[in-house]
């Protein structure tokens, strides 16, 4: 008589919620979690100022503060940046506020409409 042994692995993704600090490049949703290293536009919220929006989800809009330095108040302008999310009732009506931790420049590839070849 043979016995089979059959055993399942299941991985699930990590949840922010769960682990307080989101992986780099992925968000979290959740007042006080860490994200990190995620790629993003500045985009200028008509008179209310400048806000980020991740590449991965466009849905969500967070507002830093600090306000973002003068040089990166560039509409369109490509960055990655990590922060602390705060709390979605202190927004306004279309961010999410964010302690910026770190913002840098993403460099443009050469020959792209926003590089500039001087």
């Amino acid at each position: 008589r043979r016995v089979l042994t059959v055993t399942t692995l299941v991985v699930l993704p990590a949840l922010p919620g769960l682990s307080g600090c989101s992986a780099p490049g992925q968000l979290a949703v959740e007042p006080g979690e860490l994200i990190q290293d995620v790629p993003g536009t500045v985009t200028q919220g008509g008179t209310i100022g400048f806000g980020l929006v991740p590449d991965n989800e466009v849905s969500i809009r967070y507002a830093p503060e600090p306000p973002l330095p003068e040089e990166f108040r560039q509409d369109g302008l490509r960055v990655l940046f990590s922060g602390v999310v705060g709390d979605p009732a202190e927004g306004g009506r279309w961010e999410m506020p964010l302690e910026l931790r770190g913002i840098v420049r993403l460099e443009e590839p050469e020959g792209s409409p926003t590089s500039r070849g001087d």
